[in-house]
This record gives structure tokens, sequence and C-alpha cells, in this order.
């Protein structure tokens, strides 16, 4: 038989409240644990959307539209694209073949297939489906931010913010993306 005496057992408390005080955000210790499990949440969140194509709740993000569309030279960043109009006569052209601007080149590429064409087009529709890449600018620029509780993931920028809530608004996807699965917030724990 063990008789364990309450000096003893005050000593294990106040030990054990020490420990897990080290784990506070506000110190050194729990600052460096929370932040190192937000840069493996962030990682795993870019995996998820950038390469899977997976919201928040693990349906796919989306499709891209079909719609046809103009993309203009400025939008196409600088990709092989070059400017070409609608199909005409059996060829797709990068001047107008008629009317006032008959002979001048073409500020946009027309994708009849919409933005879906235009991705894979440029390569850069490897999923068939929504993954919010396309130059890895935005999730580039994606980093850890301190907040009162130890550190967040989110953009520094307001534009960069704005963008990433228009994606999950009901004008665009109409989901939350950049929010943990159940199960980055159980890894997390």
């Amino acid at each position: 038989m063990i008789l364990i005496d309450i000096q003893t057992m005050e000593r294990g408390i106040n030990n054990s409240i020490r420990k897990l005080n080290l784990l506070h955000p506000d110190n050194d210790t729990g600052s460096r644990i929370i932040r190192e499990v937000a840069l493996n949440y962030m990682a795993e969140m870019r995996d998820r959307i950038q390469n899977r194509g997976k919201a928040s709740d693990g349906s796919d993000i989306g499709k891209y539209s079909t719609k046809p569309t103009y993309i203009s030279i400025d939008q196409m960043d600088g990709r092989k694209l070059k400017p070409e109009g609608k199909e005409f006569k059996g060829k797709r052209r990068s001047t107008f073949a008629s009317g006032k601007k008959k002979g001048k080149p073409h500020s946009s590429r027309y994708f009849e297939d919409g933005y879906e064409q235009y991705k894979t087009e440029a390569g850069r529709n490897t999923l068939g489906k929504v993954n919010l890449t396309f130059t890895g600018q935005f999730f580039n620029q994606m980093q850890l931010l301190p907040v009162p509780q130890g550190w967040g993931v989110g953009w520094s920028g307001a534009e960069l913010l704005a963008r990433a809530k228009k994606f999950e608004s009901s004008k665009m996807y109409g989901k939350d993306i950049f929010e943990p699965t159940k199960q980055e917030r159980e890894r997390a724990v």
C-alpha cells in the first residue's frame, strides 16, 4: 500500500500547473508550439485546396465556368497564349477580320468554353476542378500572423483577404474554403 501525503500531492499538482503554463501562448515555448501547429495547418490547407481542390467540408470547391468569355492580355499573365478572336471562316486570327477594327490586333483572347478552357490551355487545369491556383502568388502570400491567442493563418493585405472572402461568397463558390476541416482541427489538437 502506497501512502501519498498532501504535501507530495500539492508538489505534483504545482509541477503539473507549471508545465501547463509553459504551453500558454504568452510564453515563448507555448508560442513556438502554437506557431508550429499553425505552420503545419497552413501546409495541410494549401495541399487540400491546391492539390485536391477540396473545400472545408470535404466537397469539391467547384467547377470552372464554361460560359464563353474573353480574357485580356493583362489577365493572361504573360503566358504562352496569344490574343485571338472568335473563329472566322474556320480560322482564329490575331487581328480583326472585319468591322471598324479590321486589321488591328486583338487585345484579348476568346475562349468558347470559358474559364475552364483558359485554364486548360494555359496548363493550369490539372485537376479538372477548381483549385484556386493559377500563378501561385495568392497562396505564396499566405502567411502566419500573430493573433491574441497565438498564431493565425491569413493574408496581411486587405486586397488578398477580400479575394479570399470573394472565393467563399455566394457569388463564387458559396462555401467555406479556408476554414480548417474537422480532420485538420483534430490533428492540430
